[in-house]
């Protein structure tokens, strides 16, 4: 069985790519100095959480080297930044080491669906996290 390649189709795509850095950046970057860019739609709208709600916090607490403080925010703020890697490493390697580090992403997905996998988890968290 093949699955989808969802996180090298995102990395494929150099202004993708530039975008959600550009992004995460700065919300990154506000949160550490106590900003809040973006409020979230759902809870705004609900008074719930998203299934996202805390990855920045997290995902600023783990960049500060507060692995603990990091889990209790989102414990999936540790794959954010490993996604933030990738993002950097889609932009500024050379074309050939890129297109090799992109092909061996894909086929990894395309074998064990973890891209998929890692999304169906985040809902799955979202959900269990809305029934508690």
């Amino acid at each position: 069985m093949s699955f989808p390649p969802l996180i090298a189709a995102i990395l494929r795509e150099r202004p993708v790519c530039v975008g959600f850095l550009v992004a995460g950046v700065l919300l990154v970057t506000a949160q550490v100095l106590g900003i809040t860019l973006y409020a979230c739609p759902f809870q705004s709208t609900t008074g719930l959480p998203c299934p996202g709600c805390g990855l920045t916090r997290g995902t600023t607490a783990l960049l500060r080297g507060d692995l603990q403080q990091a889990l209790a925010f989102h414990p999936f703020s540790p794959l954010v930044v490993i996604c933030i890697l990738l993002l950097v490493l889609s932009l500024i390697l050379p074309e050939g080491p890129r297109r090799k580090m992109l092909d061996s992403i894909e086929a990894l997905e395309r074998r064990t669906g973890l891209g998929l996998l890692g999304l169906l988890a985040l809902m799955a968290f979202g959900a269990v996290r809305l029934l508690r």
